[in-house]
Parts: structure tokens; C-alpha cells; sequence
């Protein structure tokens, strides 16, 4: 019963209003601050407003955010076509990073490295290139794709480990009011 109770609430009128402007951040880092190395490798910050999201409200609300912050970023500011595909692998990042980061005090270098592993090297690298697989017109098959996005994902995960370790700890320290976090 106390599983449930973790998953479990209400959204506030504050917490949604944080919850929009993490999305809105999202859909600019994702959208304006990204670096396309090519039609299938970009580097990208988005996943920073869904960590928050994730330490502050849970997974659930990690999952809005990601899942929002996607579908926003596509329909306004589209690339390509949109496919659900990477909706869904924004929800499914937005899952592992509420699970490994809500109620985490103090939140250690290991939730914060088993949640990059899991988002770069699974999620990204794995359900992003079946994705980039199914959707492209050049026939390039999975093998082709992954070893690529796989090294792309290795090199970034250091590098997306020492971010998070530098922001989390500045947003803790933020002076948010307290009816911001309370539930009912």
C-alpha cells in the first residue's frame, strides 16, 4: 500500500504551473539549443526540465512534462514529420527519471548515473534508433544506426552525469514556496 501512496496524488494549481514552465523550457532546449550533427544524431539539454520535474513531483509528473514538452516542440516547431514514437521515449525518460530521483535525500552521483544510463544508453540509443529505423526513407538498417548513436550516447553520458550533479543541487537550493511540494 505504500508503493501506491508514493504514485499517488493530486496536482495542485502550483504544481502545474511549475509543471508548464518546465514543459515550455523542454520544448526551447530541445528545440533551440540542440546541435544536429546529422539527420540522425543531435545534442541536446531537453532532458534537464524532465529530471527537475522528476526530483520535484515524481515520475508521473516527469512523464507529463517529457511527454508534453515532445509533442509541444513537434507540432510548433516541427523537424520532420511527427512520429509517437519519441513522445513516447520522452515519457518513458521522464518514468526513469522520477523513479530514480523522487524522495532521494540526498539525491547521490549513483541515482543520478543509473538514471543517465538507463535514458542514454537504453532508451536513447535502443528505442530512439528502432524509431529513426522505422520512420527513415534511406532503408538503413539497425545495425547501421545504432553503433553510431551508441558512441554519440557513451561520449554524452559523462557529460549529462556532471550537469545534472551541478543543477540538482542549485534547484534544491532555490527558495520555492512550500505549498508548492505539499499534496493531499
Amino acid at each position: 500500500m505504500r508503493n501506491i501512496q508514493r504514485f499517488y496524488f493530486r496536482f495542485t494549481v502550483p504544481m502545474m504551473a511549475m509543471m508548464a514552465l518546465l514543459t515550455a523550457v523542454h520544448v526551447i532546449l530541445s528545440r533551440f539549443f540542440s546541435i544536429t550533427l546529422n539527420a540522425s544524431l543531435r545534442i541536446s539539454f531537453g532532458f534537464l526540465p524532465t529530471a527537475i520535474a522528476g526530483m520535484m513531483f515524481g515520475p508521473i509528473s516527469a512523464m507529463i512534462v517529457g511527454g508534453l514538452g515532445d509533442f509541444i516542440g513537434a507540432l510548433a516547431f516541427p523537424t520532420g514529420a511527427f512520429f509517437p514514437g519519441f513522445t513516447l521515449t520522452e515519457i518513458l525518460c521522464g518514468l526513469t527519471y522520477g523513479l530514480c530521483f523522487f524522495k532521494r535525500e540526498p539525491l547521490l552521483l549513483r541515482h543520478i548515473l543509473l538514471s543517465k544510463l538507463i535514458v542514454n544508453l537504453v532508451i536513447y540509443s535502443g528505442l530512439n534508433t528502432l524509431w529513426i529505423m522505422l520512420i527513415s526513407t534511406s532503408g538503413q538498417g539497425y545495425a547501421i544506426l545504432f553503433p553510431p548513436r551508441l558512441l554519440k550516447n557513451a561520449l554524452q553520458l559523462p557529460v549529462d552525469t556532471l550537469v545534472l550533479l551541478y543543477i540538482i543541487p542549485l534547484v534544491k537550493q532555490l527558495p520555492l514556496p512550500d505549498f508548492l511540494h505539499k499534496r493531499r
